[in-house]
């Protein structure tokens, strides 16, 4: 984007990310907003925004509990990284 055409929403996105520490799952939207940008301007190929790793429903909360649910099961069972599962 050598024209800044997207810069508000790249730099939006860059706060989003540092203030949540680099919890980029926390800035999912402003990371939609800026590749829907890029495709808008024709700075990339548009893609369907489920192929780019976003929901149709917008139902994302789910999918991270559900991952979460999966990261605590993983440890009650004793898995340790590098070792795979008992």
């Amino acid at each position: 984007d050598h024209f800044g055409e997207c810069k508000q929403h790249r730099l939006d996105y860059l706060k989003c990310v540092k203030e949540k520490q680099g919890a980029h799952i926390e800035c999912r939207r402003e990371a939609k907003l800026y590749l829907q940008c890029r495709m808008d301007k024709n700075l990339m190929k548009a893609e369907d925004m489920s192929n780019l790793g976003f929901s149709k429903n917008g139902n994302m909360a789910t999918k991270r509990s559900q991952r979460e649910g999966y990261q605590r099961d993983k440890e009650s069972e004793g898995f340790i990284a590098g070792l795979g599962r008992k």
